[in-house]
């Protein structure tokens, strides 16, 4: 293994990582919510979001409390996705991961190609005269 393969690697995958977060961060960015019932409602949570690996939509989930049964018990409800979530177009994380190796592909390729160039004989002797 070269040594120049291992200094690459670690920047490469933070690159892909990165571009991956910030990808799905930026696409799927959404307003605060605010919910008024109903009246079983006693925490939130869950807020209503995009699911990273897939970029799906989901509603609010919260706590329900029963309190008019004989003894209290609690259940979790799921809401609907709300309607501008519904449709819009997000960058889950592992497509935005696979975007940034692409472009780290291209970017070593690119370099290589120019690196090889640079040590061809012919490409010293014009350099050099």
């Amino acid at each position: 293994m070269i040594l120049s393969e291992i200094s690459i690697r670690r920047p490469v995958l933070t690159w892909m990582m990165s571009l991956a977060i910030i990808l799905f961060g930026v696409t799927s960015g959404t307003p605060g919510y605010t919910f008024l019932g109903p009246h079983c409602a006693t925490r939130t949570v869950v807020n209503p979001g995009f699911d990273p690996w897939t970029g799906e939509p989901y509603g609010r989930t919260y706590e329900c409390i029963d309190i008019l049964a004989d003894e209290p018990s609690t259940r979790l409800v799921t809401d609907e996705a709300p309607d501008d979530l519904i449709g819009r177009p997000v960058v889950p994380l592992p497509l935005g991961f696979a975007l940034g190796a692409l472009i780290a592909l291209i970017w070593l390729t690119a370099r290589s190609i120019t690196e090889a160039d640079r040590r061809r004989p012919w490409n010293r002797e014009a350099t050099s005269r």
